[in-house]
């Protein structure tokens, strides 16, 4: 068989087997209401892929040593595990985009009891009807976290008016 068959055939074993995984890590989450076995197994999840990206890398690298390619001809297997790890990078991005979400949705769950008690205050005093005074409290925020806001202000009407 061609090497290319070999890498979409054991891209083709990667992907069903990755799936697999990900299919049952998904059902013990969906079962679990703590948080803590739920970012647990989405971290497991995305170290598999991982491992399964970085560590064909990893050892096709080894094989590509000359001491070891001139003892075993290991030029091929190296060449099959380098394209069976790039053909992998596709199943580390999945798990990666549920990785980032988890990060979100902790940091949101850290943030927003601080955030919410001041939100909830200004809007019993009426900072909600007071739209002016609400937008200079914006514009100086964003001038303090260092944004020049004359020039940020013109690039937004810019794009909104055409």
């Amino acid at each position: 068989m061609a090497m290319g068959g070999l890498v979409v055939l054991g891209g083709f074993a990667c992907d069903v087997g990755f799936i697999a995984v990900t299919r049952w890590a998904l059902r013990i989450s969906s079962r679990s209401y703590y948080i803590g076995k739920i970012v647990a197994v989405v971290v497991v999840n995305f170290l598999a892929s991982l491992v399964l990206f970085v560590g064909s890398l990893l050892i096709a690298r080894r094989l590509s040593e000359p001491w070891l390619h001139a003892k075993w001809k290991a030029g091929r297997s190296s060449s099959l595990l380098m394209g069976l790890g790039f053909s992998n990078s596709i199943d580390t991005l999945a798990p990666l985009v549920f990785f980032l979400l988890v990060l979100i949705l902790l940091g949101h769950r850290v943030f927003w009891p601080l955030l919410s008690r001041p939100l909830y205050a200004l809007q019993d005093l009426g900072i909600t009807r007071r739209r002016k005074f609400f937008g200079a409290i914006g514009l100086g925020l964003l001038a303090l976290a260092g944004f020049k806001v004359p020039e940020l202000f013109k690039k937004v009407l810019e794009t909104l008016v055409g």
